[in-house]
């Protein structure tokens, strides 16, 4: 975790850099309300949108975001989860949304890219743990997915079961395989 926190103030710096920015930060407690930033940050970044705990359903902000933006929604469920997508999701470092997509290009399209789906995920071992991402990702959006499910009444209701089975099916066997790459 310490490695994505330097790595993160290590773009910001190299970025402010090229900018033609001077770069002065001698308040210690600006560098820690840096890293309190980037803890939240990654907070956020594993906290799955859809928890149980017992027999409560927990939604937590993000999937609250998703049905009161209706543009957040409609780029977190497009008619393609394309390539081009994904790039621009980890440009804008949503890493979240990114793994999304490729999580449904595994899905719909593993015979072409299931590979390079998974040669993707391996390559920020270094940076984030992509096993948690991938969970965190899923149990984000999965759910709400209108392909299979909904909100109705202020309760989630799965329409389509069949489907949300499908994609769990073809989930665990791209968290099986991320995780014999990454042990490996």
């Amino acid at each position: 975790m310490r490695r994505l926190l330097f790595m993160i103030l290590l773009l910001g710096v190299c970025w402010l850099h090229l900018a033609g920015q001077d770069i002065v930060i001698d308040d210690w407690e600006e560098w820690q309300e840096r890293e309190e930033v980037l803890q939240d940050w990654l907070k956020d970044l594993y906290t799955m949108g859809v928890e149980v705990d017992g027999d409560s359903l927990i939604i937590h902000e993000e999937v609250l975001h998703l049905f009161q933006d209706s543009i957040y929604y409609n780029q977190a469920f497009p008619e393609d989860y394309s390539w081009e997508l994904t790039i621009a999701a980890l440009q804008a470092m949503h890493f979240k949304l990114a793994f999304w997509y490729l999580i449904n290009i595994y899905h719909n399209e593993r015979e072409a890219y299931g590979e390079l789906v998974l040669k993707t995920i391996v390559a920020f071992k270094e940076a984030i743990e992509p096993i948690r991402l991938l969970m965190s990702s899923f149990y984000t959006y999965a759910y709400f997915s209108p392909d299979s499910g909904q909100i109705i009444d202020g309760k989630l209701e799965v329409t389509r079961p069949d489907l949300l089975d499908q994609k769990f099916h073809s989930f665990k066997k791209l968290i099986d395989e991320t995780a014999f790459i990454l042990n490996q």
